[in-house]
């Protein structure tokens, strides 16, 4: 199972790096969320779920996916009212 994860740590440096245009990119945020919690569980182990338990990938992973599409929502209303107001002028 470790190969597959192999591939983990070069998507998250490919998303959270800023493009063309992207300077200000908040796709950091997202995982700024789940690797937070997962040092904390890490660290204090708080509960209810800990690192060992199956629950904390399935909600970890569920939440960056949340959070990844509240940015591509966010990001695209933004682009279309800039894009309206270019059109106004």
């Amino acid at each position: 199972m470790v190969h597959s994860l192999q591939w983990r740590p070069r998507l998250i440096r490919r998303l959270a790096e800023p493009g063309p245009g992207r300077e200000h990119a908040t796709q950091p945020y997202p995982f700024q969320v789940v690797l937070g919690t997962l040092v904390n569980a890490i660290l204090n182990d708080p509960g209810p779920l800990s690192l060992h338990d199956r629950e904390m990938e399935v909600r970890l992973s569920s939440c960056l996916l949340q959070l990844l599409e509240a940015e591509m929502k966010a990001t695209s209303s933004k682009a279309s009212v800039r894009n309206s107001v270019s059109r106004r002028k």
